[in-house]
């Protein structure tokens, strides 16, 4: 969980940044995208820990 915690921290903190700079809304758009950034990189940060703990590729 720490570092799923850590990558939406550093996520939730980045983005808006980033669309600003973009040039879009970061209050319109922000919430929505940081929740999907957030549960797809948990996903993959929990399926490579049990690809190391299983010894799969």
């Amino acid at each position: 969980m720490m570092p799923v915690v850590m990558i939406g921290c550093v996520i939730g903190m980045s983005l808006p940044f980033v669309l600003n700079k973009l040039g879009f809304d970061p209050a319109a758009a922000s919430a929505p995208l940081i929740t999907s950034v957030c549960d797809a990189s948990g996903v993959l940060i929990y399926l490579f820990i049990a690809s190391k703990f299983l010894a799969i590729g």
